[in-house]
């Protein structure tokens, strides 16, 4: 049996041409590829912070309702750090994919 399955779905027009490109220009072998990526991008998030549409509304919620924001000298260098090996991980994936299909060649 099979691991895969194939699914069909509607995307803008939009969404498709960003597809496309990313194709063209040779950072993916094929639109598949670009969409599992973003998927996987999508479930590490997820994973990662472990949020939820209804988690995301929450906070977004409790945000507006805390008032202004004060000051946030340093706040995110945390943020920042977690984003940058995230960035990372997700570059030295994709080169490490593309040296394995080049080497297959």
């Amino acid at each position: 049996m099979s691991d895969r399955e194939t699914i069909s779905f509607d995307i803008s027009a939009e969404m498709a041409l960003t597809l496309r490109e990313a194709v063209e220009s040779g950072d993916y072998q094929s639109r598949d590829d670009v969409l599992r990526d973003a998927l996987q991008d999508w479930q590490l998030r997820r994973q990662q912070f472990g949020l939820t549409d209804t988690k995301s509304a929450e906070l977004w919620d409790r945000g507006i309702a805390s008032g202004p924001p004060g000051n946030t000298d340093g706040a995110f260098a945390g943020t920042h750090a977690e984003h940058d090996a995230g960035f990372k991980r997700k570059y030295v994936r994709r080169w490490r994919r593309l040296l394995r299909v080049k080497s297959d060649l």
